[in-house]
């Protein structure tokens, strides 16, 4: 046998792929053999398995084919190799320069189960389950609990306005009208009282405790006047828009009415008052009391000081006299007679300083006859004013009395 010649040393001719086919030394990864590794990973192969594989090789003298061909599938399901030959250079080998090598034998384990299907990866997210939805997104209600009860309460408040709103305004214009009543009565109730003052006021020979006595009469009806001045005044009671106010618009004349019947009492109370000024302001004027006709110096001067006083109280009377068509002749006489008694009192003190009696005794009649003259033209005020304010008194209670009809 000839010596083949000696091949130098070239990477990979350092027979360092034997060691790794037996297992002495780590193999070195290639890229099909790193192909391999994953797929036996992938097919849950563990490594314990395979070390005592390559030991029964070594020792049956079976080598596996190094350069055993992988397919495409990177994780065949059989991965034993069935037959391979290796060219070796450099060793002694059989003349066809190939070394036969046998396939381990595997022996199927029966217990060991089919290596498990690659895992289905789920599209939903890890750790999610059905029972995490909301509550809101199970239920098949296909209408809310609110959306019911808001219908609910608004079908309740607008049937309640239905029925309460009108029934609301006929409240209204009943108290209203109760109210309206209730300041006509009182009205009409005093008026018979006022007669009876009118009676005592225009009476000449009537006490002067029974002229004062018709003071809080007169009062009475003018605050009843003035309660009904005030409703009539008052607009009538407000009411929510586009509600009905026939009820309360049916009492728009009776509140007209009532200004104008207030009023009217009001014009009776007040010419009643007229008459108690006049009554009790003209009788007064000129009220000096006895005067002599001869007096000394002393009473002179005394009678000249109050006759000043007398001057200055019934001017200040006559001026708050009350402006009255019935009494406007008596006012000019009034006016007159103070102008008359300023130059009088002059005449008077002369003619007692003088000594002439003659001349002092018509004055004092003079004076006199002015006072007789204002209480005649009052006598005939009064007379003519009666009839008139008993006229207006009588008609006021004829409308008061239709009014209140009205309400009814």
């Amino acid at each position: 046998m000839s010596r083949r010649p000696s091949i130098p040393e070239l990477p990979g001719s350092d027979a360092s792929w034997f060691l790794e086919l037996v297992g002495a030394i780590a193999p070195t990864p290639t890229p099909k053999g790193s192909l391999a590794d994953l797929a036996a990973e992938s097919n849950g192969a563990p490594d314990d398995e395979t070390e005592p594989q390559v030991a029964a090789v070594a020792a049956a003298g079976s080598l596996p084919d190094a350069t055993a061909v992988v397919g495409d599938d990177p994780f065949p399901g059989d991965t034993s190799t069935t037959g391979a030959s290796i060219a070796v250079e450099g060793l002694d080998a059989p003349a066809t320069g190939t070394l036969p090598v046998t396939a381990p034998l595997t022996t199927p384990d029966a217990a060991s189960p089919a290596p498990p299907a690659p895992p289905q990866r789920s599209p939903l997210p890890e750790g999610w389950t059905p029972n995490e939805l909301a509550p809101e997104l199970q239920t098949r209600r296909s209408v809310r609990l609110g959306s019911i009860l808001a219908t609910l309460v608004l079908v309740v408040v607008v049937g309640a306005a239905v029925v309460l709103v009108p029934r609301f305004v006929r409240s209204e214009a009943a108290s209203t009208a109760m109210r309206y009543e209730t300041a006509l009565v009182d009205l009409r109730n005093v008026l018979p009282d006022a007669q009876l003052a009118l009676a005592t006021l225009t009476d000449p020979t009537a006490a002067p405790d029974d002229v004062t006595a018709t003071v809080p009469t007169v009062a009475t009806l003018d605050a009843a006047a003035h309660d009904v001045v005030v409703l009539g005044d008052a607009p009538l009671p407000s009411t929510p828009p586009l509600v009905p106010r026939g009820p309360l618009d049916a009492l728009e004349p009776t509140r007209r009415q009532l200004s104008l019947l207030g009023n009217e009492g009001s014009t009776i109370a007040s010419r009643l008052g007229h008459v108690f000024s006049y009554r009790t302001t003209v009788g007064d004027i000129l009220d000096t009391g006895p005067l002599p006709v001869t007096a000394e110096p002393q009473q002179i001067n005394a009678l000249s000081v109050d006759l000043a006083e007398t001057l200055a109280n019934d001017a200040e009377l006559v001026a708050a006299l009350p402006d009255d068509a019935a009494f406007s002749e008596l006012r000019d006489a009034v006016d007159a007679a103070l102008e008359r008694f300023a130059t009088w009192q002059g005449e008077y003190v002369e003619a007692l300083g003088s000594g002439d009696e003659a001349a002092a005794t018509v004055l004092v009649d003079e004076l006199s006859e002015l006072r007789r003259s204002l209480v005649h033209l009052l006598d005939l005020a009064l007379a003519d004013v009666r009839p008139e304010l008993d006229a207006q008194i009588i008609e006021l209670a004829g409308q008061i009395e239709a009014t209140i009809d009205d309400l009814g």
